[in-house]
């Protein structure tokens, strides 16, 4: 929590610095540490954030100082500024720190359902709950459909053509995503009246839907496993188990289950009730598209101020004319509490979010505002669904008809979800063949005439066989390289690249302060190179974002080998064993799945650390460099960091504006490596090496694949 006290502090100053507003920080270690929320990348990361954060009173004190800050600032704006203000205003670097602030009143909300109530207190001065919540005089025990909650019927949606996307001129606010345009053919299909009930829900759970795995996805059953989750996490189990009577836990108190309510789950338990209605029904259930959701709302062109509830009304006012938002209530309420649009769908916005099966995606058009640069882009994945329509305690561009928010399916939020009946044999969802940027490889699902493209352009060079190769293959005794080529791949393995590493840093920190040193390695993949500096260095840290390359590299570790194959003569395959070597002097290995653009405040003052071929290939290549001086450097003072990388940019990874080089500018052609050397010198880095480190390895038993790296190694001041 006290992350989140001083986060949305920390942004204004940021923002503000970089939009001209302020010239200098108010306090550079809380606008360093308070900078970036971490996304957890997978539900059974155990491991914990051991840094010491500041106490409640110092950041308390701190946001005093922020707050009269921006109100300065706002008591002397001008007229004209006022009139100017749009996308391209350093004033949208004020309203962009609104908004933010909005999200996290909303997320921080969430993470006081989750603390234990001994902690909290209902505030002077909030808004009630809905009046719906039971007494516990009526409270109910065995809920009966039609009784204590709606009987969810399904109301026909004809096929349409749907747009997605804000105009530019819309007079809000609007985050990144939410700009450009794209259409959609969506057919017909059969979408909930209501949102999904506790007491609907209560069927499934009833029926033994938490322990049959033929009910969830893979990655869904190994999250409810790991968690043991045996009913909805917010429910509370009250009386002997097989019962099934429960509670229900508000932000600041725990009342009586109000059966017709929405019931909050994560998206693989939505998807898992959607499968249990499927097998029961002999229908097709899933959740819905953001395509579909547009169908689903009342008809408009969303051009106007008038068609967007959030502009209009707030608090009580939404409620009155239909939407639960803007914190009408500080809770939810029944599903059919307010009336039916149109179209004959309730709560089409507020009260609780959407799940939907859409992954979070770019639209065609998407360009990065340059004052908040990752916002949206590390997200693009096919990690983070899409979640639409806002919740009860939503406000700002949250409750809007245009926003699109994103969570990855673990998490939780104040979100459920409306069932969809397909009719057909078409799902067409948002990220149907999305454009970039995205991360790592096409991330979203492809349509069959772009899947057959796909399969022509695609190559391997991310199968985890090749990966292995590529990291082991210097150790392996079953890969034998022809003799006419042993001399120049011996020279260009992993085992000589972490040589190359290893003297560089030996000539900078010396052997003995190499033998004590703390690597950390950005871009580990399998491990290979990190575990090459295992043997000369103390304690080695190897950061991924993919997570079955992190899955390898533990194993490798533990096991102090593994094994990989290499497809040879037709259906031919050669399985290649390696072993580490016995002399490792690192007493601490680790390797964690994380975002390189958003590595934990923890992590920092390193002695060595190795950005292994990773800034051409995130969204923003500036939230990586950002994190590697500063008050919480990722280098310490003194430290190296070895750079290498092929800087080979594409729009579909990176958007253009933000390439360090590899294009031509007003003074020709703009190199990365010459970009990168000039922006680490500003912050202390002096160059001690520059190289070209060609790489080769084998990816068949008949085809070899190389690179050509460069090389940068600094030490900072």
């Amino acid at each position: 929590m006290i992350f989140y006290y001083g986060h949305p502090a920390a942004l204004y100053v940021n923002k503000l610095r970089v939009a001209g507003f302020l010239q200098e920080p108010i306090n550079p270690y809380f606008e360093s540490i308070f900078e970036t929320g971490v996304d957890e990348m997978s539900w059974d990361d155990l491991s914990k954030n051991k840094m010491p954060w500041p106490s409640v009173q110092s950041v308390h004190a701190y946001r005093k100082v922020v707050y009269q800050t921006v109100s300065s600032i706002i008591q002397n704006l001008s007229q004209k500024e006022l009139e100017d203000m749009g996308q391209g205003s350093p004033l949208w670097s004020l309203v962009m720190g609104f908004e933010h602030e909005r999200i996290h009143i909303e997320t921080s909300s969430f993470l006081m359902n989750e603390m234990p109530l001994q902690f909290l207190r209902f505030p002077d001065g909030f808004p009630a709950y809905h009046p719906s919540v039971p007494s516990a005089e009526a409270e109910v025990l065995k809920p009966v459909a039609g009784e204590h909650y709606p009987v969810n019927e399904m109301v026909e949606v004809p096929a349409q053509t749907v747009k997605i996307g804000k105009p530019r001129d819309f007079p809000s606010f609007g985050w990144d995503n939410e700009y450009g345009e794209r259409e959609f053919a969506v057919p017909a299909f059969r979408a909930s009246k209501f949102k999904v009930s506790n007491g609907e829900f209560l069927e499934f759970v009833r029926d033994g839907g938490y322990a049959r795995n033929e009910l969830w996805t893979e990655i869904g059953w190994k999250w409810r496993a790991f968690r043991n989750v045996k009913w909805p996490t917010f429910w509370q189990r009250k009386g002997p188990q097989g019962h099934h009577q429960y509670d229900l836990r508000l932000l600041f108190d725990l009342t009586p289950m109000p059966w017709d309510w929405p019931v909050v789950v994560n998206y693989h338990e939505a998807s898992a009730f959607a499968k249990w209605k499927s097998l029961k029904t002999g229908k097709k259930f899933r959740l819905l598209c953001e395509t579909e959701h547009r169908a689903i709302r009342d008809p408009t062109n969303g051009t106007a101020v008038n068609d967007d509830h959030a502009a209009v009304f707030g608090g009580v006012d939404a409620f009155h004319n239909g939407v639960n938002a803007n914190l009408a209530y500080s809770s939810m309420s029944p599903v059919n509490a307010l009336p039916e649009n149109k179209k004959g769908f309730h709560d089409v916005f507020g009260n609780a979010w959407e799940w939907m099966e859409d992954y979070f995606c770019a639209l065609p058009g998407f360009q990065v505002h340059p004052f908040y640069e990752d916002f949206s882009t590390p997200c693009f994945d096919g990690l983070h669904n899409v979640i639409q329509g806002g919740s009860f305690i939503s406000t700002g561009n949250e409750a809007s008809v245009h926003a699109r928010f994103h969570f990855r399916p673990h998490f939780y939020q104040h979100a459920s979800f409306r069932l969809v009946e397909q009719v057909g044999d078409k799902m067409v969802t948002a990220d149907t063949d999305a454009p970039g940027p995205f991360v790592g490889n096409y991330p979203y699902r492809r349509s069959q005439e772009q899947m057959a493209q796909a399969l022509s352009d695609a190559h391997d060079e991310s199968n985890l066989q090749t990966l292995l190769s590529r990291h082991f293959g210097h150790v392996s005794t079953q890969q034998q390289v022809p003799m006419s080529l042993r001399g120049l791949f011996q020279q260009r393995d992993m085992q000589e690249i972490g040589a190359q590493v290893t003297n560089q840093c030996r000539n900078l920190l010396g052997a003995s302060g190499l033998s004590a040193a703390r690597v950390l390695e950005v871009g580990c993949g399998a491990g290979g190179l990190a575990l090459q500096l295992a043997q000369v260095a103390n304690t080695v840290v190897g950061v991924e974002h993919n997570l079955e390359a992190v899955q390898a590299a533990k194993t490798i570790w533990s096991e102090r080998g593994g094994k990989f194959t290499l497809n040879g003569e037709g259906d031919l395959v050669s399985e290649c064993h390696f072993a580490l070597p016995a002399n490792m002097a690192a007493e601490q290995v680790e390797f964690r799945c994380a975002d390189p653009m958003c590595l934990p405040a923890e992590m920092k003052d390193f002695d060595v650390v190795v950005l292994n071929d990773v800034l051409a290939k995130v969204s923003s290549p500036n939230a990586v460099l950002g994190r590697l001086g500063g008050v919480r450097g990722l280098v310490r003072p003194g430290g190296v960091l070895v750079v290498m990388d092929g800087f080979e940019w594409s729009e579909n990874r990176t958007p253009r504006s933000l390439w360090l080089g590899g294009y031509t500018g007003a003074d020709g052609p703009v190199s990365s490596a010459d970009t990168l050397k000039n922006r680490l010198a500003a912050e202390g880095f002096v160059l001690a090496k520059e190289d070209a480190l060609p790489q080769f390895w084998r990816d068949s038993q008949a085809r070899f694949r190389g690179q050509t790296l460069s090389f940068l190694v600094f030490q900072r001041k």
